[in-house]
């Protein structure tokens, strides 16, 4: 669902945003609403400008093996959601919190990209939205 609007002048803006929260719906949450995940909806307003944050952003982790990419992934995933805590990630992960900072130290390294750093940390989240929108589809 797109963000309501009085103004029929508005009537596009409203559909484009719209078609956006339905690409980020899945089976488990059908209704998606655009103003409720900024980040989904930015990783997915353009599909080649997202395939191209994802290559800038997480292409070093391409020739790892895929399960040890997505361990990296899950827990870059975890962290972000649980306030950059490796003890609250480690919980619910179910593995040590030093086992998180390693796998974290690991994804600095080869992205390049600090978890210490602002930007670096909404790049790699945007990459990672990006990521998983792209391969839920």
């Amino acid at each position: 669902m797109s963000p309501p609007y009085d103004d029929a002048d508005r009537i596009d803006l409203a559909f484009k945003l719209a078609r956006t929260a339905l690409a980020a719906s899945t089976a488990a949450d059908p209704v998606t609403v655009f103003d409720r995940s900024p980040l989904t909806m930015a990783a997915l307003a353009d599909a080649e400008v997202a395939h191209r944050v994802v290559q800038v952003v997480l292409g070093e982790l391409e020739d790892l093996p895929r399960d040890d990419r997505d361990v990296l992934l899950d827990t870059l995933a975890a962290w972000s959601t649980h306030n950059g805590s490796a003890s609250e990630t480690a919980v619910h992960l179910y593995c040590h919190p030093n086992t998180v900072r390693y796998r974290l130290r690991r994804l600095e390294e080869r992205t390049g990209r600090s978890l210490t750093k602002p930007r670096a940390v909404a790049e790699l989240v945007l990459a990672l939205e990006a990521y998983t929108t792209a391969a839920q589809s």
